[in-house]
């Protein structure tokens, strides 16, 4: 997991982008600036910028209006605030448990400032039980790598080697993995039973999705 970030420019415009705002349109081309930095040792010019291949401009000025990048004194695009880069690790269920974790499908760059606590990868959600929580079936999912976490948090679970997405509840002698949709069950297990692979920290979806 790396981290970009610039001290070379200031912006100063007042508004500040909520996770939300941020699609995976926007997350794969500030990924795309991120290894260029990455791998160059210097930021993208005006035309390698538009010849990107994720390249649209009102991405671009999304991320510019958000105060996320800003041209420099030579012509050249930066990161303003931190980034970080998380791999995409595969998929996990939010209706009942699926296969356990894949294989990394990819990485994706996002501003570090707008999740609550630093994420450590991120996730393909499958399903629908979380819909209620804002958790929709495709959405990429961040994930904080802990077992440390407390009743009503949104986690990811794994029971039995398969994964889900789910708010932990404490139920007697048993833990309920509780849905965020009437149509779905919770899923009661032991608490031996129960392996806590992280807690659930953001959401990015698609831009034809936002709000």
């Amino acid at each position: 997991m790396k981290s970009t970030a610039s001290s070379s420019v200031h912006n100063s415009s007042p508004y500040v982008a909520q996770l939300s705002d941020v699609s995976l349109s926007h997350a794969q081309l500030m990924h795309w600036i991120a290894e260029f930095h990455a791998e160059r040792g210097r930021w993208p010019d005006r035309d390698q910028v538009q010849g990107a291949p994720l390249f649209e401009a009102d991405l671009l000025a999304d991320l510019q209006r958000w105060s996320l990048v800003a041209w420099d004194a030579d012509e050249r695009l930066v990161a303003v605030e931190q980034w970080v880069t998380l791999p995409v690790v595969g998929s996990v269920a939010a209706g009942v448990p699926i296969e356990a974790i894949e294989n990394h499908q990819g990485q994706l760059s996002l501003p570090l400032n707008m999740f609550r606590e630093r994420p450590t990868y991120l996730l393909r959600v499958r399903g629908d039980s979380m819909k209620d929580a804002g958790i929709l079936d495709g959405d990429l999912i961040a994930v904080r790598k802990t077992d440390n976490v407390g009743e009503g948090k949104i986690i990811v679970a794994r029971v039995d080697n398969e994964v889900t997405v789910k708010r932990l509840k404490l139920a007697g002698s048993q833990v309920a993995l509780m849905p965020e949709n009437s149509c779905y069950e919770p899923i009661m297990v032991a608490p031996e039973a129960l392996v806590v692979e992280g807690l659930f920290v953001g959401v990015i979806r698609e831009r034809n999705r936002l709000h």
